[in-house]
């Protein structure tokens, strides 16, 4: 196989983003109950916050003390339109397994 049909297969945004939305549907689907505890959490510690900023970490902390863990469904914490608004800013998720990703900080409208 060439270079050239190697790259077709391994690259396509379109089949990548409807990918990705299945896979989040399935994982809101599979932790509905516990997501939506997740998104009371949420506004909870944003309505306590100044900013009324919130991340998944700060969520995640509280479920996981709770033997709660979202897992892929953590994705869906802050999808609600018209609730939620990105800050712009990102921060590093202190959670081991998350490998210092970038997590994005929300604000409660």
């Amino acid at each position: 196989m060439t270079t050239k049909k190697l790259s077709k297969k391994l690259f396509d945004l379109k089949q990548g983003e409807a990918l990705k939305k299945q896979g989040m549907t399935r994982a809101e689907h599979r932790r509905k109950t516990e997501l939506e505890y997740g998104k009371f959490i949420a506004r909870k510690i944003a309505l306590e916050d100044p900013n009324r900023t919130c991340d998944a970490d700060r969520v995640q902390m509280i479920l996981i003390d709770q033997g709660i863990d979202l897992g892929n469904a953590a994705g869906m914490l802050f999808r609600e339109k018209g609730e939620w608004q990105w800050t712009g800013e990102f921060m590093k998720s202190a959670r081991k397994t998350n490998h210092a990703r970038l997590l994005r900080i929300w604000r409660l409208l």
